[in-house]
């Protein structure tokens, strides 16, 4: 039987276990999250990382130097004025996060950034998670 051209065939899921590369043209699927390994807390409206931060990110990042981790950092922001403000806010922190973890010699293809805006569970309005999701 021949399918209609605008029909999708969907190819049988890999055995448990195997990895399967994305079809040209096709977003790979998303890693699971691992254990969060790191909060940094921002002030609100900050976006400039705490010497304290600072600390806590060159301790992870000797961690992530010497291996082929994959990490999302998660930024958060509390809503100022609309969400669009808070999103922007978010990715600021998330960059300033990533560029820091670059300059401390963790690939930056690593690490996927994600700009969240207002939090929508119970944890501080102001901060970005960063968690890892394997190799």
């Amino acid at each position: 039987a021949v399918a209609p051209a605008d029909s999708t065939v969907i190819p049988p899921a890999p055995p448990p276990g195997r990895k399967v590369a994305a079809a040209p043209g096709m977003a790979p699927t998303p890693a699971a999250e691992g254990p969060m390994l790191l909060r940094v807390g921002f002030g609100p409206g900050e976006e400039v990382l705490t010497p304290g931060a600072q600390t806590q990110l060159a301790q992870l990042a000797k961690r992530l130097a010497g291996s082929d981790e994959r990490i999302n950092v998660k930024a958060y922001a509390a809503e100022v004025k609309d969400g669009t403000a808070a999103r922007r806010l978010s990715l600021s922190r998330a960059l300033a996060v990533r560029r820091f973890l670059g300059d401390q010699n963790v690939a930056v293809a690593r690490i996927n950034v994600t700009a969240l805006g207002a939090p929508g569970d119970s944890g501080p309005a102001d901060r970005v998670d960063i968690v890892s999701i394997g190799r």
